[in-house]
């Protein structure tokens, strides 16, 4: 006789009221910082944004979570559906898994419900799910039940194939992941530099460029010279001064005058 458990919705609304009220003190924190001064407000902006969003986020998340996902088990295998994911695993003498305590790297232990049958596995976490259903999965498959805090390398080394090399090897994990995050933003930023590092900064009005106020001056009085039908001067002859122009009608009268004396 087939038998389905689901994850327990007292749980997840457990989980909501903490994070709204997280959310709550942070909407809160930004109506006294607006009431402030907009500098407060336009300095916290970012933050709660971050904060709300990752709410909302979370709390979307594990609904779906609940809503979609079950395990069914019955004479012959073990159906877990997720939110994207389906697996099943032949029940026999291939099938074994774990009930316990498992030690989670600066977070304590977590109780989690591992099952493989040697292909496929399945992790229940009793965040969303309750022990009592837990221990009753447990019961219905004799899987072993301990007390003993374990971490995932002492489970796999007493129920293989029940963990993941990622949850045997945090550290290594987390570790990897910061490098790739530091790999891909040097490799953004020397794009970044590449591609836009010798293009001009201001892209406003045409205007030529001088290194000393008595250049600006003097390169004025060219140009009212040659609205009048005047010579060109420079003044002290060193390119450099008229470094570049985007007008090409005030490079063609300026720049051949900029070395010539």
């Amino acid at each position: 006789m087939a038998q389905t458990w689901r994850p327990s919705w007292p749980r997840y609304l457990a989980f909501a009221r903490a994070g709204l009220i997280v959310v709550g003190i942070a909407i809160l924190a930004g109506v006294v910082a607006a009431l402030i001064s907009r500098t407060a407000i336009l300095a916290l902006a970012p933050l709660e944004v971050v904060i709300v969003g990752t709410g909302l986020v979370a709390f979307g998340t594990q609904a779906l979570r609940i809503r979609r996902t079950w395990i069914t088990v019955d004479d012959s295998e073990v159906t877990w559906r997720g939110v994207f994911k389906r697996r099943q695993l032949r029940r026999g003498p291939d099938l074994r898994g774990v009930y316990g305590p498992v030690v989670q790297p600066k977070a304590g232990s977590v109780q989690m419900l591992m099952i493989t049958d040697g292909q496929h596995r399945v992790r229940l976490v009793a965040g969303l799910w309750t022990e009592t259903d837990l221990l009753r999965i447990s019961d219905e498959l004799q899987l072993e039940v301990t007390d003993l805090p374990r971490t995932a390398r002492q489970i796999e080394e007493r129920v293989p194939g029940t963990t993941t090399a990622i949850s045997r090897h945090p550290y290594r994990t987390a570790f990897a992941a910061a490098g790739l995050i530091i790999v891909g933003a040097g490799v953004a930023a020397t794009v970044l530099v590449l591609t836009v590092g010798d293009a001009p900064l201001n892209r406003g009005p045409a205007r030529v460029l001088a290194t000393t106020i008595a250049d600006q001056n003097q390169i004025v009085r060219n140009l009212k010279a040659v609205l009048g039908g005047q010579r060109l001067a420079s003044a002290t002859g060193h390119p450099a001064s008229l470094r570049w122009t985007r007008n090409p009608a005030i490079a063609g009268l300026v720049a051949p005058c900029a070395g010539a004396q």
